[in-house]
């Protein structure tokens, strides 16, 4: 798809975006005023994760029957096998497709977990990071986003929290800290 003319090109870099949400991602791929959609991932709780579920029943009286349900634990072990699925997908667009910056988008409560399972030569690419869903948005929709939050936060990231409370304060609000 053609990048319309006031959003940026993308002359001189080819910039992956990897859109993620809880189950689903996306990989979009923009380089000489083109955007591509790569890549789709979705995960289905009631696909993956439904065959060892188990009913939970007691009867009245001295006696009660009853099962196990392990609901949470395949939920957990559905995120793991999707964000590896990220990692992997990620690494191999990062460097068999030659891309210089990576963005990422995702919502705040999985963006850590999705970061942290990066490779670390794909995480040093990632210049910036968006939070919020953005997985049902087209592909023009997210530049038109890109442009507007790049505008607006600062293009770090930061190591740890406690670095970013402190860098992401006034000067004077440091001072105060830095002396506690």
């Amino acid at each position: 798809m053609k990048i319309p003319t006031p959003i940026n090109q993308f002359e001189e870099k080819s910039v992956l975006f990897i859109i993620t949400g809880d189950y689903e991602g996306r990989f979009l791929i923009a380089h000489k005023g083109t955007i591509k959609d790569k890549l789709g991932l979705k995960f289905s709780m009631r696909e993956e994760g439904k065959e060892k579920q188990a009913y939970v029943h007691s009867n009245p009286g001295p006696e009660k029957a009853g099962a196990m349900s392990h609901y949470g634990k395949y939920r957990e072990d559905l995120k793991l096998k999707f964000y590896k699925s990220i990692r992997d997908k990620a690494y191999d667009l990062s460097f068999n497709g030659k891309i210089d910056e990576i963005y990422l988008f995702s919502p705040k409560q999985t963006m850590h977990r999705i970061y942290g399972k990066l490779k670390k030569e794909t995480r040093d690419k990632i210049k910036n990071k968006f939070y919020g869903e953005y997985t049902k948005h087209s592909p023009l929709e997210i530049l038109k986003i890109w442009e507007k939050e790049k505008k607006s936060t600062p293009e770090r990231i930061y190591k740890n929290k406690e670095e970013e409370k402190i860098l992401t304060k006034s000067p004077l609000q440091r001072k105060r800290i830095i002396k506690k």
